[in-house]
């Protein structure tokens, strides 16, 4: 059926379960659980027939920042610029609300899949946060069995430069956040558990932060191991292992999964950890607003 934007009203869809539950496959919906979800519809003004929808929530980085989660358009409605209304829209939206950033994160095992998420993203003037990232799954147990697991141990005490944090309000950790050379990237609870995070420090400042998070199903989600620029690509390599420590030997995490860009790193981690049990690609992208 053929529809123009002049025949679309984009709305926020209340609490309706029956009609989320039609809309989003069951995946998206467990992903939102944990969030405090917003739903937008794109919907014919005279027939209220919904032909799009998408879901947001409050991002986990920064305050000014939503998270798009899904975007879907009716089979017979798509190739009409429905989706791509709905974001426009969408973002007008939020950036009345005070909303700077709109951050477009995904997961996926079919390349075909992420090229053609990438590919919408694009055209709706999303940037690219990270390109060529893949996710790679470990069992916790075998990672700890592994020699640099072992070696790290032997002399986490005496490497100098890592250290780890107890409070967010930490000095440190403030100055980091307020960067703006950082952009996106912030140091708090919904992006870094203290506990299992490891920074590198170099003359009293935050340089390099593996950042991980620990979540109730027992995964450890290492991400991709922030350096700033001009510093020792050794430390890399350091924040890792110590982060992976910090991981293995917690009771209860039983799949370590480290999110990676390029083939470099990738080719390093599967040198010290062995091939992964599982890999997938990822998708971050970021629009302004």
């Amino acid at each position: 059926m053929r529809i123009t934007v002049a025949d679309i009203e984009i709305k926020r869809l209340e609490a309706d379960i029956e009609t989320v539950q039609k809309l989003f496959p069951e995946d998206i919906l467990a992903e939102l659980q944990d969030t405090k979800p917003y739903f937008y519809v794109a919907a014919e003004r005279f027939a209220s027939q919904v032909v799009g929808a998408a879901a947001v929530s409050l991002s986990e980085t920064l305050p000014d920042m939503m998270q798009l989660h899904y975007v879907t358009v009716r089979e017979g409605f798509r190739e009409q610029g429905v989706g791509s209304y709905l974001i426009e829209e969408l973002c007008g939206i939020l950036k009345e609300a005070g909303m700077r950033y709109l951050l477009y994160r995904s997961l996926g095992a079919s390349d075909r899949r992420m090229v053609r998420i990438a590919g919408f993203a694009l055209k709706n003037l999303f940037l690219p946060v990270a390109r060529d990232t893949k996710v790679l799954e470990y069992p916790a147990e075998g990672v700890r069995e592994r020699p640099l697991i072992k070696k790290t141990e032997e002399t986490a005490d005496k490497t100098p430069g890592i250290t780890f944090f107890k409070d967010y309000k930490d000095p440190k950790i403030l100055d980091f956040n307020r960067d703006p050379e950082h952009g996106t990237l912030a140091i708090t609870p919904k992006t870094a558990q203290l506990r299992y995070s490891r920074f590198y420090l170099k003359k009293d400042r935050i340089v390099g932060a593996g950042m991980v998070q620990v979540t109730r199903d027992g995964y450890a989600v290492l991400q991709e191991i922030f350096l700033e620029e001009g510093t020792d690509e050794r430390v890399w390599a350091l924040l890792l292992s110590h982060c992976l420590l910090a991981v293995s030997k917690t009771i209860g995490v039983e799949r370590i999964c480290l999110r990676v860009r390029g083939d470099a790193r990738r080719n390093a981690i599967r040198s010290v950890l062995g091939e992964p049990a599982a890999e997938y690609s990822a998708v971050e992208m970021v629009r302004y607003l």
